[in-house]
């Protein structure tokens, strides 16, 4: 998942009232978290609906001092006590939802805006589920080819590191001409993408015919 990819989703939410609890438009409107919720949906990232409290756990820690457009803000009067997240754009600016408990369907809030980083002082912690940048040329896109940068990268049943790790019977034909007694693929073999996803780490999986890949894991390119 990009960064311009799930800020471009939360800003067709701009002008969407607030409700308490709200995460869809069928409920009537969004609050602060079911902004976040349906935002990273929309982009692909596979979560369930969680808190602001609770999404200030996914991804990886970053300093306040370096957030990055697409990062995930949450405020409150600690890290553990979060109570409002908002998305990074970037120049000072961020998309959230405003409104308090007191909101509901038939009493709505404010909404989903865009503000200044600024507007509330207690900033208390920041993470990122978006891909980083290292190599500008790392692209995925389904239906494209791509090449394996490493050796013996394993092929897995979900996108996920701590999932059954396929051998060599478990690839396809063309999979296991490309791949070790163990099942992993060579370093330049072509894998075609079918399918993308991201972990709740903020690692890069792709889906190829075989399995799932990791295609960058801790900012590191296992494919380009």
């Amino acid at each position: 998942m990009r960064a311009e990819v799930l800020i471009e989703n939360a800003k067709k939410y701009v002008g969407t009232p607030y409700v308490w609890g709200g995460e869809s438009l069928s409920e009537g409107g969004l609050d602060c978290s079911g902004l976040m919720y349906i935002s990273l949906k929309d982009s692909g990232y596979k979560t369930v609906r969680k808190t602001a409290q609770g999404f200030s756990l996914i991804g990886k820690s970053v300093s306040l001092d370096s957030i990055k457009s697409g990062d995930l803000l949450f405020f409150g009067k600690s890290q553990t006590k979060i109570t409002h997240c908002a998305i990074y754009l970037g120049n000072e600016l961020m998309i959230e939802s405003i409104g308090s408990q007191k909101n509901t369907k038939n009493n709505k809030g404010r909404g989903v805006v865009i503000s200044s980083l600024y507007r509330r002082l207690d900033l208390a912690c920041a993470r990122r589920v978006c891909e980083e940048k290292n190599d500008s040329n790392v692209y995925f896109k389904v239906g494209h080819i791509y090449t394996v940068a490493v050796d013996n990268l394993n092929v897995r049943i979900r996108p996920d590191v701590k999932s059954k790790r396929k051998n060599a019977d478990g690839l396809t034909l063309d999979g296991r001409k490309h791949a070790n007694s163990r099942g992993q693929l060579m370093y330049g073999t072509k894998v075609t993408c079918k399918e993308i996803a991201m972990d709740k780490n903020g690692n890069t999986w792709i889906k190829i015919p075989s399995g799932w890949v990791c295609a960058i894991y801790n900012s590191r390119v296992y494919i380009r």
